[in-house]
């Protein structure tokens, strides 16, 4: 099996009712939070052929705006901070 390299971008946009209602919500409440509006991710993975019956692939990806740039739960007055997701996927053949 060949070693196999991947590149990916992915965006997903919020509606725009639900960033309406995030300013609405700003404007009748008088909180500050942030507005969501997209999430774009990131991502690269090399698939490795160690042997004719082991693969190894490390997967990492970088998240902006997770969530559409979603309130941090814990405080709600600012979005997430972008994220790093590492991974490693291990395939055996019998």
């Amino acid at each position: 099996m060949p070693n196999v390299v991947g590149v990916a971008f992915a965006w997903a946009n919020l509606s725009r009712g639900l960033r309406d209602l995030d300013r609405d919500t700003i404007a009748v409440t008088g909180t500050t939070q942030p507005v969501r509006s997209a999430e774009m991710v990131l991502e690269l993975t090399y698939q490795a052929s160690l042997t004719p019956w082991l693969t190894l692939q490390p997967d990492f990806q970088y998240v902006l705006h997770p969530g559409g740039n979603a309130p941090d739960p814990a405080n709600p007055s600012v979005a997430l901070k972008n994220a790093v997701v590492i991974g490693l996927r291990r395939t055996i053949l019998f």
